[in-house]
């Protein structure tokens, strides 16, 4: 079969985003073979330019370099299969379908859920305009699409209550096996820390904003180290004295890998958290909220604490071995449902029931 990946060109900040683009590149290539996959990557228009492609109903992509990429994604054609990473490709993908391909939506997200959500909270007119347009993609393309999957039974939930359209499968995030020996740490800690990783959104800054006034001053023993460009937010702000503002960092691995836990307050939000995935990854202890755990099924008191009450939270943390860096619970639970080679299975089964269906 001949395959069609549609992604977009992201900045390096946007980290989670890119981790799901890379590994559902992956995904599609172990399944249908590298050499039947076309990737089709789309630039990000200007600000301006996508005002206009909202008043004009395009696709959010729509720009002159993105149409050049659309013609010479047209001339490789025809495909069988067209793979999306979300409704942003919008009217792009009207060409591709004269052939009837089979169409795979894969919701990272509800992007309505997000853009309603902060309508919600801003009461402005951009942000009405703009849910309006992200339901007016979102209902196309979920009509458009033979297959959808959601990253957890929540986002399968709100496709049903806003396009009457019930997800077909669940396929969670996937991360490559680092490896017992990429587990090491990086020499000995100096000092034992917990770890936050993210960047600049209203989730991390609204968690941190939390942490930072009810736990972290009441767990002065410890150190808490902030990764991410979620720190330019918090520069000039009076913030507990065990907390260290690194910014963004060249080697995010060696602060993995030396802390002792990770901690994931997060409280809103869709999807599943990336952050949440990749501290099992690396056999952390996390301490999280329930929104940090939104769709991952694990065994909530061995991989740490699952629990938006704070006290639960400095109970927990005072309680934690600073010492022993890998937990082996997080770890198993990785392996078992979160590697490549797990959510790959499922895809390439997906896939394979519905040809033979």
């Amino acid at each position: 079969m001949k395959v069609l990946y549609f992604d977009s060109i992201m900045p390096e900040s946007q980290n989670g985003g890119n981790i799901g683009f890379v590994r559902n590149l992956a995904m599609v290539r172990y399944v249908f073979g590298r050499e039947n996959v076309y990737e089709c990557s789309l630039h990000t228009p200007s600000g301006l330019q996508r005002l206009i492609n909202y008043a004009l109903d395009r696709s959010y992509y729509s720009c002159n370099i993105n149409d050049r990429i659309i013609s010479e994604a047209i001339a490789c054609g025809p495909y069988d299969f067209i793979f999306l990473n979300g409704p942003l490709v919008y009217k792009y993908i009207k060409p591709f379908l004269a052939n009837n391909p089979i169409v795979y939506l894969y919701c990272h997200n509800v992007d309505y859920d997000y853009y309603r959500n902060k309508y919600e909270h801003s009461k402005s007119a951009p942000d009405l305009f703009m849910s309006k347009y992200i339901k007016r993609m979102e209902s196309y393309v979920v009509k458009k699409s033979a297959l959808i999957s959601t990253l957890n039974s929540r986002d399968a939930q709100s496709l049903k209550r806003w396009y009457n359209r019930e997800a077909d499968y669940i396929l969670p995030i996937a991360m490559d096996d680092l490896g017992e020996e990429s587990l090491n740490t990086c020499g000995s800690p100096s000092v034992y820390y917990g770890l936050f990783v993210g960047s600049a959104i209203a989730p991390n800054i609204e968690g941190l904003n939390w942490f930072f006034e009810n736990v972290a001053p009441f767990t002065k023993g410890l150190q808490y180290k902030i990764v991410g460009s979620c720190c330019d937010y918090f520069r000039n702000q009076d913030l507990p004295s065990n907390v260290i503002l690194e910014g963004g960092v060249d080697d995010l691995d060696s602060f993995y890998r030396n802390a002792s836990f990770v901690i994931c307050p997060i409280f809103s939000g869709s999807g599943m958290k990336t952050k949440t995935i990749e501290a099992l990854r690396y056999g952390k202890t996390i301490i999280g909220t329930k929104e940090a755990f939104e769709g991952i099924d694990v065994n909530f008191d061995g991989v740490g604490l699952k629990s938006d009450n704070p006290e639960d939270h400095i109970k927990k943390i005072l309680e934690l071995d600073l010492k022993s860096l890998i937990n082996e619970v997080s770890l198993s639970e990785f392996k078992d449902k979160f590697t490549y080679s797990v959510v790959f299975d499922k895809f390439k089964n997906i896939v394979s029931n519905y040809l033979q269906s």
